[in-house]
């Protein structure tokens, strides 16, 4: 077997990890002494590093219930009674919610001797076990699922994110916020999708310079592209917000267009052309293109 090979930042352990990030708020939690006698005081990367090495070891043995005591006695040599069953907390809730029955009469013995005042602290994340899947637990922001599902462009590939969220939190028995959130979003798709096949035609040119819309949008969109606040870094509601508040466009018809992704065409080219010259005249770096999208 090889030696667990450690890390050595908390982003080693959280970044893209659910669970992992559950936990540390639980350490962090520990460290401020919530609901515990004893307020944890080892860093927490030195405790991922103990918890996952004990997971390797545990993992990677034939019938590790034979052994379980000897992994206890191993951490409680090196560590304080209270740390050890905070250590072996993490290490029971990560190797349970892998499910694996091989591991099973292990996992109840190490329970056998974890302090259940510091257990506790962790199953909160145990109860939503049932909503969980490849390590992932469920996230307890709302702006986290709002940031991961913006990215998706196609309107059912995001109402299809958002429904699995819904289920796993209708699994973990979750009636609270989050929940009402999600579905909130989807009834939101829904009328979207239900209005852009009705209202798919050319955002409208403004009356006094016969701009178009789409070239407006695209403007300001790709300004804020080279100031780092583009789709990658905001919520496209906001950007089409922002630009309706600009130019007072439809912030709903710039929605469902930039949802689909705007294409100018040979009828913006005397739109692209005046807008390329006036950029130039500023000496902003990018221009406009037809057949791009944007």
């Amino acid at each position: 077997m090889e030696n667990y090979k450690p890390k050595f930042s908390i982003d080693d352990f959280i970044d893209g990890n659910e669970l992992n990030n559950q936990i540390y708020g639980v350490l962090m939690d520990l460290q401020d002494g919530h609901n515990v006698q004893y307020k944890l005081k080892l860093d927490i990367v030195f405790v991922f590093n103990k918890v996952y090495e004990m997971c390797h070891i545990i993992s990677n043995t034939a019938h590790p219930e034979q052994y379980a005591p000897d992994y206890w006695n191993k951490i409680r040599n090196e560590q304080l009674s209270y740390e050890t069953s905070i250590i072996f907390s993490a290490v029971y809730i990560i190797l349970f919610i892998q499910n694996n029955p091989k591991l099973a009469h292990c996992l109840r013995r190490i329970y056998q001797k974890i302090d259940p005042s510091y257990f506790a602290a962790f199953e909160p994340i145990l109860n939503n076990s049932m909503a969980y899947a490849d390590n992932r637990t469920l996230p307890a922001d709302f702006a986290f699922l709002k940031s991961e599902a913006d990215k998706i462009s196609d309107l059912s590939e995001r109402e299809l994110y958002y429904q699995e969220y819904q289920t796993r939190y209708k699994q973990a028995k979750n009636q609270g916020n989050i929940l009402q959130q999600i579905e909130d979003e989807i009834k939101f798709i829904e009328r979207t999708r239900e209005l852009s096949t009705t209202d798919s035609e050319e955002i409208p040119a403004d009356e006094e310079n016969n701009l178009s819309g789409k070239v407006k949008y695209i403007i300001i969109s790709e300004l804020l592209k080279q100031m780092g606040k583009g789709k990658a870094n905001n919520d496209l509601s906001a950007i089409c917000r922002f630009v309706s508040f600009l130019t007072g466009l439809s912030e709903k018809r710039l929605y469902n267009e930039a949802q689909k992704g705007i294409i100018l065409s040979d009828y913006h080219s005397k739109e692209i052309e005046q807008a390329n010259k006036l950029l130039s005249s500023l000496n902003i770096s990018f221009t406009i293109h037809k057949d791009k999208e944007y």
